[in-house]
């Protein structure tokens, strides 16, 4: 009995751990199994459907997008291709960035054959709002397809700094890059609204043109610098830089100290008062045609200045709507000065020799060059030793009985005279052809007879 015992004592437990052990490996084996098998199953279906985008690396993107086969642009693409160089993007502004960071919302590989624009906007939030506000984001939003883009601009997967000298929109290039529209002739002539492609190319030979591409200036103005970057609206836009009430500012971004003349001048306070037609620095300099003032072509060249003026003194329109004085471009013409520049004297006094450039002051302003008391020195600057006689002469005579009683009786005295005297020259001259074709008719007949 004891012996009995003892044996189940002994050996009763040990088939009781035996049988338990074997069930937990059972149960271990079971569910490893059917892991793998879920496993197993979770990627033939990935395989079947695609992984979700979060999962996806660059090195993924790049077993289709990395094939050079891919270079061909597809039917209706302009210039543009699948293929993706390694190395180009490697060497990019946005090399940290996924592939899905800026190609959102691809849910499975292979994804869809058509995918949306690559977005910006998730990082560079502010440009995205000014350009959605802009003359050509308006335009994207109407499903424009020749509006410039973030990657048309800027590029695609070769993106650089703006700094750096590769980059697509460093000052150095940029005109090149907005001329890829703006001189294509088939854009413009689908937007009839778009400026003129030869006033646009004009640029290249401007003061400002020239800066860049021949002196390598990249201080010198470019597009963006006048126009606006993302942020860009047309010029009939109060908020454009380039707006007529804004011109001034625009440009004493770089000529500052102009400026500051200009502020103080006759113009800009008609500007500021909302006169329309009041001269600012594109309507003397030009826009996109601009040249230095040394160039014969420039509209501020010595010769050119009493035209450009004119332009607006020797209208009728704006004359008679703003009380100015008349047939300023005509007395001056009329002028020794006048003449003088006429037959291609650059030194003889124009417009803004006697009222300066972008100071103009009405005369009776004391600081104006041409008030009573500044007159002999602004008159010494040519005529040295000129005193205050030279205040006394009139400048602008007009050639009327009123204004200038001597001046028009002489003036019609001499025009009487030498009409007059051609008038004779003329009748002499007749007579005496007369004269000499009669006496040749009546000697023909008399040394005929003689032979």
């Amino acid at each position: 009995m004891m012996h009995h015992t003892r044996r189940m004592a002994v050996g009763g437990p040990v088939p009781a751990r035996g049988v338990r052990q074997a069930s937990r490996a059972a149960r271990l084996v079971l569910g490893f199994g059917c892991f793998l098998i879920f496993t197993l199953w979770g990627s033939a279906m990935g395989a079947a459907t695609g992984r979700p985008s979060a999962q996806l690396t660059d090195a993924e993107c790049l077993r289709c997008h990395g094939d050079l086969a891919l270079t061909k642009a597809q039917p209706g693409e302009r210039a543009r291709t699948m293929y993706v160089d390694r190395a180009i993007l490697t060497q990019s502004r946005h090399a940290k960035v996924p592939c899905t960071g800026c190609h959102t919302g691809i849910s499975r590989l292979p994804h869809e054959p058509t995918l949306g624009r690559a977005e910006c906007v998730s990082c560079h939030q502010r440009e995205a709002t000014a350009y959605a506000d802009s003359i050509h984001g308006r335009g994207l939003a109407k499903k424009d397809a020749d509006v410039p883009t973030c990657p048309r601009c800027h590029g695609g997967h070769n993106i650089a700094a703006v700094k750096e000298p590769t980059s697509r929109v460093q000052p150095l290039h940029l005109a090149k890059i907005c001329m890829e529209c703006h001189a294509d002739s088939r854009i413009t002539a689908r937007h009839p609204e778009m400026p003129s492609v030869l006033v646009i190319r004009a640029y290249g030979d401007s003061v400002h043109g020239q800066a860049v591409t021949k002196k390598g200036l990249s201080v010198a103005p470019t597009c963006t610098g006048c126009h606006g970057t993302h942020d860009l609206k047309p010029a009939d836009d109060p908020a454009s830089p380039v707006n007529r009430a804004n011109v001034a500012e625009t440009c004493g971004g770089c000529h500052q100290g102009i400026l500051t003349d200009y502020r103080q001048s006759i113009h800009a306070e008609a500007l500021a008062r909302g006169v329309k037609e009041a001269p600012t620095c594109t309507g003397c300099h030009g826009e996109h045609t601009i040249a230095a003032p040394s160039d014969p072509a420039s509209r501020v060249a010595p010769r050119n200045i009493p035209k450009t003026c004119g332009s607006c003194h020797a209208a009728e329109r704006i004359v008679r709507a703003y009380g100015l004085a008349t047939k300023r471009g005509e007395t001056y013409a009329d002028s020794f000065h006048g003449i003088a520049s006429k037959f291609g004297n650059p030194e003889a006094a124009n417009c803004a020799s006697c009222h300066g450039f972008h100071d103009v002051r009405p005369s009776s302003d004391p600081r104006s060059r041409v008030a009573k008391a500044n007159l002999p020195a602004t008159c010494g600057k040519c005529h040295p030793g000129a005193g205050a006689m030279f205040a006394e002469g009139r400048v602008h005579i007009e050639k009327t009985k009123e204004s200038a009683p001597g001046v028009f009786f002489v003036r019609t005295f001499y025009t009487w005279f030498i009409g007059t005297l051609m008038v004779c020259f003329l009748g002499y001259m007749a007579v005496e052809v007369y004269g000499y074709r009669r006496r040749r008719r009546q000697a023909r007949p008399n040394r005929g007879g003689r032979g």
